[in-house]
């Protein structure tokens, strides 16, 4: 599962640069062109220019041509894993939390959904035979009538117990997927203002 990033003599020589790890950094936060990145780094633009024609060639940025005036520069997969290592784990563990939270949910709620759904076939069962069914008030005999609750069985409680089980297994999800949403906020965040 561990990703290894294959750093080359380029790629290396690149990054020696506090210049072009500031134009990584930048770039991290949104896709810009050369003369928002000249004038946020407070250097010339051939100067950046120059930089990024080095980023280009080792394979950490790439110039986007998507038929505006301006070419635009950001991060290549290999730049963003460099600048964020173990992003993908986090991706990883924070889908695999919500599926199963989500698997949890629908085996807690599927008795449900099956209840609701035989109890509006029983109505509409129960409906037709009103309908075709002659009145019948008229030949139910009283005695009948007394005795029906003594045949009658008590209903079984829909569930016969709290599910313990499921309820604990999506609070711990719910720990992790939060946990995890926090440390994506606070590494974005730290990503702003170490800029």
């Amino acid at each position: 599962m561990d990703e290894k990033i294959t750093i080359d003599r380029k790629v290396f020589r690149s990054l020696a640069s506090d210049t072009k790890i500031n134009i990584l950094k930048s770039l991290d936060l949104k896709r810009k062109i050369l003369s928002e990145l000249a004038s946020e780094l407070g250097m010339s633009v051939s100067t950046v220019k120059e930089h990024l024609d080095g980023l280009v060639k080792s394979g950490l940025i790439k110039q986007v041509d998507d038929g505006h005036k301006w070419k635009y520069y950001e991060l290549t997969k290999t730049g963003n894993d460099i600048l964020h290592p173990g992003s993908n784990k986090f991706m990883f563990i924070l889908s695999a939390a919500l599926l199963s939270m989500a698997a949890v949910l629908y085996d807690l709620f599927s008795p449900l959904i099956q209840v609701f759904g035989e109890s509006r076939a029983f109505g509409q069962d129960t409906e037709m035979m009103l309908k075709s069914a002659p009145d019948m008030n008229d030949m139910i005999t009283p005695g009948i009538m007394e005795s029906a609750p003594a045949y009658a069985s008590p209903m079984e409680p829909l569930t016969s117990s709290i599910p313990w089980i499921h309820i604990t297994v999506l609070v711990i999800l719910a720990v992790i997927i939060g946990a995890v949403l926090v440390y994506l906020f606070l590494n974005r965040k730290l990503k702003v203002t170490s800029i």
